[in-house]
């Protein structure tokens, strides 16, 4: 009697799960559901041209072509490896900076203000500057990434070297830790949670919301670039409209 109460319970308990997901997930759908057919009666009604308010089975079919041709893969590709090497270089810098901050007073009196007065400033104020500097181009586009990257990871590298305890820097010292070792098993363990955490939130950032290489506006693309691209009138350019739906 009590197996089979049991069981009762348990296969309650899995179909109120499965309710309660399909409930999440009808939930979930829903905007997008509501705003996909507004845009589809607002598009057959043809009020805008059909160039800047295309029906979805158009989009759905561009996007299917030029995902077969290669060319939204291509860049893909490109905008992977630019977050992937803006984020490298913005953690290896932002680890250090923060690290020096963390340690050296000077370098926080020096740094911090400049900082803080860096970081709320959007990443995309600061792309007309990249452009002038270092011209249109990769090289460009991964320092930008890399430069406003790198303002969680300071700040959270210098957090973490600041909430490291006095009495485990003054118990390493009294056995007799060098700066070498207090360093490599009492600052960096402690600040270590620290690091991750504003890495790992700057990468989501990147992967998930706004990455200035997606927004990037430099009118060169990938293949009108080479030598190799072919220059008829349907070479997708940065430039062109097909580009800048691309990732």
């Amino acid at each position: 009697m009590h197996d089979v109460a049991r069981l009762s319970d348990a296969s309650s308990a899995r179909a109120a799960v499965g309710e309660g997901l399909l409930r999440r997930v009808a939930r979930n759908a829903c905007p997008f559901v509501v705003v996909g057919a507004i845009w589809e009666i607002v598009a057959h009604l043809n009020i805008f041209p059909a160039q800047f308010f295309p029906p979805l089975e158009a989009v759905a079919a561009v996007f299917a072509r030029l995902t077969l041709n290669g060319v939204l893969p291509h860049h893909a590709f490109d905008t992977l490896m630019r977050l992937c090497a803006g984020f490298a270089l913005a953690a290896v810098a932002g680890v250090a900076v923060g690290i020096v901050m963390g340690r050296s007073r000077f370098a926080e009196d020096a740094l911090l203000p400049l900082i803080s007065i860096g970081a709320p400033i959007p990443g995309l104020a600061y792309a007309p500057l990249v452009l002038l500097w270092f011209g249109p181009g990769n090289v460009a586009t991964v320092l930008l990434v890399a430069f406003v990257a790198a303002f969680p990871i300071i700040y959270n590298a210098w957090t973490g070297v600041k909430a490291v305890k006095d009495i485990w820097v003054r118990a390493a010292q009294a056995m007799g830790a060098d700066r070498h070792r207090l360093f490599r098993h009492v600052i960096l363990p402690g600040a270590l949670p620290y690091i991750m955490t504003g890495c790992g939130s700057v990468w989501r950032r990147l992967g998930a919301s706004w990455s200035p290489s997606k927004c990037w506006p430099p009118c060169r693309g990938d293949w009108a670039g080479s030598s190799s691209a072919p220059r008829n009138s349907s070479t997708p350019t940065r430039c062109s409209p097909a580009s800048r739906s691309s990732p």
